[in-house]
């Protein structure tokens, strides 16, 4: 009895070490939402007259990006990897995707064929502003600071043959619905603007939910592929061991 209450123990103590190192291996990964990973934050500003706010899915670059629903304020806000500081992104909405395929191979994503899209590219720029003190004053002598501000530049019927980049950053939502794109300092993407007269457009508030419902259902699959891709970023533990759980 006592050497079979040893080997329990001592199994137990192998799989608390099995998981401890699994766990470690799983925080080691190169996990796009990892805490070592920069992180640049966007947003997408309802108008506050709606009584709530629609679910939504938002893909980049592989990815299926997590959405924080603001309720109080009708705010999405989300964040996308940013570890390369890049100064310029792509911007596309619209509410129906597609994959291209080649003999049962996904090639890319397309905005479906005669499907309405808004594309966008977002550039820093340095700006020049002038200040109200005689605080950094310039070589000539010139009350002013330099300043990093988005530029945004929307590009109709951008896409050829309706591909989309694969590092844009694609909203899913019907692109009449949005009214502009404002820029923000340069640690937050340029928030995206909802029309006011958004439920005019739809019809109802609760036509806005029934569409929403719908496109996110109709991305399901599109959900398991970015879903699929994201995974791969997790690896196994380099020593694997094999654990025999002893039962009496």
């Amino acid at each position: 009895m006592d050497t079979v209450k040893s080997m329990t123990l001592l199994a137990m103590i192998i799989t608390m070490a099995s998981v401890s190192e699994c766990h470690a291996a799983f925080v080691n990964t190169r996990d796009y939402f990892g805490p070592n990973k920069k992180m640049i934050w966007g947003a997408i500003q309802f108008p506050k007259t709606l009584t709530s706010i629609p679910d939504m899915r938002i893909y980049y670059s592989g990815q299926r990006i997590k959405c924080e629903t603001q309720q109080d304020i009708k705010r999405v806000t989300f964040a996308i990897p940013d570890s390369a500081q890049k100064n310029q992104f792509k911007i596309l909405i619209t509410d129906n995707v597609e994959f291209a395929s080649e003999y049962n191979v996904i090639k890319y994503l397309k905005v479906r064929h005669n499907t309405p899209y808004k594309f966008y590219l977002a550039t820093l720029i340095q700006q020049t502003i002038p200040l109200c003190s005689l605080e950094q004053l310039d070589n000539e002598g010139i009350n002013s600071k330099n300043i990093l501000t988005w530029h945004i530049q929307e590009y109709p019927n951008a896409l050829e043959r309706e591909r989309i980049p694969d590092d844009t950053i694609i909203i899913c939502l019907k692109a009449s619905y949005i009214e502009r794109l404002e820029g923000s300092s340069e640690t937050m993407l340029p928030t995206i603007k909802i029309r006011s007269d958004i439920v005019k457009l739809a019809g109802s508030e609760q036509q806005i939910h029934d569409q929403a419902n719908e496109l996110i259902l109709s991305l399901l699959d599109y959900d398991t592929i970015h879903a699929a891709m994201h995974q791969e970023e997790v690896h196994p533990a380099n020593n694997p061991k094999t654990v025999l759980a002893i039962t009496t």
